[in-house]
């Protein structure tokens, strides 16, 4: 394997919109899909087709950097610690500053630690092709991925069609749109879903951290070169912070299965695809709904589109439109406690 290839997992997500499931003790990057291994150790398994296990780093916050060395220490080559969370694009500068002080010709694949892909084969094969191309064209280049639904929870990037090279420079990136908006992108030849996976040489992430947001860029290597402190680094988005302004940035369509596992109706969805039928729940007059409930019988009649999930502590029955706002529900448990 190519010592110059690395591949960063992004795993410092709380996971909020997966509660009760995900909670700060069992951050969703150490929840299983069904597949027995956490979804971080499916991103490991992934990244091992590409690079060796010394180049496999992590990236998280000290709030599960304990959980996450228990559960994959041994497993990758180093798990890089923020002291605090402050988005995407510190995380991604922090690990390329750490990087070059030992490879300077280094090209890194960035991949979150919270997505279903299938096959692992056909995903190597991209990221393949991708490296092949930020070497070349010293170019970050996205995975795009073709939509298969007129999803409101992605965010879309528009391509050129008449392009006879891929990755092809993209035209815009667009924000996660309403559902008419949707429909239309769908409709369309070249809008592709925003992974969040790429790739790119170090130099250049850090070239255009410092053209387009040079305080992420100072504020990061004041961290690295004298331990100022991570949270005066701002609080930005890769995406704001490079993707959308920067000259260098191309996308690859790609053809594998692909979930961002966002919310939980995705991951129950998932989940139940991989375990197969459930078999202590019976339904009349019902349908439509999720069910996680590992140690009770569930009966269900004449209700739709609900999600019930049961954990150790919490019981959670919500209406699918609306799981969303699970999020909020941590804060209402809280405010119960203190007697509010």
């Amino acid at each position: 394997m190519n010592k110059n290839i690395y591949c960063v997992i992004l795993a410092g997500g709380c996971g909020s919109r997966l509660w009760p499931l995900s909670t700060k003790e069992n951050p969703k990057q150490l929840l299983s899909l069904g597949s027995g291994s956490t979804m971080l150790e499916d991103t490991i398994f992934r990244a091992e087709g590409v690079v060796a296990k010394e180049n496999i780093w992590i990236v998280t916050t000290k709030d599960y950097a304990s959980q996450i060395k228990s559960c994959v220490g041994s497993k990758v080559g180093n798990i890089l610690e923020e002291p605090c969370s402050r988005n995407t694009a510190a995380a991604i500068a922090f690990s390329c500053f750490e990087i070059s002080k030992i490879n300077k010709n280094a090209i890194v694949l960035f991949m979150p630690a919270d997505h279903f892909i299938s096959p692992k084969e056909k995903f190597v094969e991209f990221v393949v092709h991708a490296v092949d191309a930020a070497q070349t064209n010293n170019t970050i280049n996205l995975f795009g991925i073709r939509p298969t639904s007129a999803a409101t929870g992605y965010g879309y990037i528009e391509y050129a069609l008449d392009s006879k090279e891929m990755p092809t420079k993209v035209i815009k990136f667009h924000e996660k749109p309403e559902a008419k908006v949707a429909e239309e992108y769908l409709a369309k030849n070249n809008m592709l879903w925003n992974s969040g996976i790429f790739c790119a040489k170090t130099s250049v992430f850090l070239d255009e951290l410092k053209v387009h947001a040079k305080n992420v860029w100072q504020s990061t290597y004041n961290f690295v070169s004298e331990n100022l402190d991570y949270e005066l680094i701002p609080n930005q988005s890769i995406d704001v912070a490079v993707m959308e302004k920067s000259q260098r940035v191309s996308v690859l369509p790609v053809d594998f299965v692909w979930q961002d596992v966002g919310n939980l109706n995705t991951f129950l969805k998932i989940r139940r695809m991989l375990d197969g039928n459930t078999t202590n729940v019976v339904e009349i007059g019902s349908n439509n709904n999720l069910v996680d409930v590992k140690k009770k019988k569930v009966a269900l009649l004449n209700v739709r589109n609900l999600c019930v999930v049961e954990t150790d502590d919490y019981l959670l029955i919500a209406c699918q439109d609306s799981i969303e706002n699970v999020k909020l529900l941590p804060f209402k448990f809280e405010a119960l406690e203190d007697g509010f």
